[in-house]
């Protein structure tokens, strides 16, 4: 098979699968009289009413905060030594998170 034909065969598979990804809606965006709130999950919306709610809310943002320092510093290609400083800085700063949530919960119940 020659270079052109390979080139022409790999266009239309593109353009298929464009086509294909535009009509089943996965590059669409909401649809018509559909808004992104109408696509987030309920929960995103609903208030931190009381203080253990907000402490809940802050506890999971610490966490997922944390995660993702961990994914970023196992990602990392670095030396072994940075890559456990990089470790011990986001345990720390998941240390303080959860700090100021419990100190704000405290301060809250007074």
């Amino acid at each position: 098979m020659n270079t052109t034909t390979k080139n022409a065969i790999r266009t239309a598979i593109a353009i298929a699968a464009g086509a294909l990804m535009i009509h089943s809606g996965w590059a669409a965006g909401p649809s018509r009289g559909e808004s992104m709130q109408d696509r987030d999950p309920a929960r995103w919306y609903q208030e931190d009413t009381t203080p253990r709610a907000h402490f809940q809310t802050s506890q999971k943002e610490a966490g997922a905060a944390y995660k993702e320092a961990l994914a970023d510093c196992k990602q990392d290609r670095s030396a072994r030594s940075e890559r456990s400083v990089c470790l011990r800085r986001a345990a720390m700063h998941y240390d303080e998170a959860m700090a100021e949530a419990r100190q704000q919960a405290r301060g809250s119940r007074r």
